[in-house]
């Protein structure tokens, strides 16, 4: 059966909902807090965490473990990513499909 939905509704949808359920729900709603008081402390500490463009990175110390690049793989002479032999767009070129 085909509906359609630009179609006006003839029902109201809170014509079945008790009113004073709506009124309780309202109440509850004014007197529970809009934020936690943890998450207030939670933001302020998640604030430190994250860095801002044009931070001072003088002091950081990164460590990475470099792996050499294996038999089965390749490095785009267009992007640069050493990716898997299977992703190499031609025998040719050293090109990946993406840069193709």
């Amino acid at each position: 059966m085909a509906h359609d939905f630009d179609a006006p509704r003839g029902v109201d949808l809170l014509d079945d909902v008790d009113g004073d359920a709506i009124a309780a729900i309202r109440a509850q709603a004014a007197q529970s807090p809009r934020t936690a008081p943890d998450e207030a402390a939670l933001g302020d500490a998640l604030a430190d965490t994250f860095l801002l463009a044009g931070a001072d990175l003088g002091d950081a110390v990164l460590t990475v473990a470099v792996i050499p690049q294996q038999r089965d793989e390749f490095r785009c002479d267009a992007c640069f990513l050493v990716l898997h032999r299977s992703l190499r767009a031609s025998t040719t070129r050293e090109l990946c499909r993406d840069c193709a």
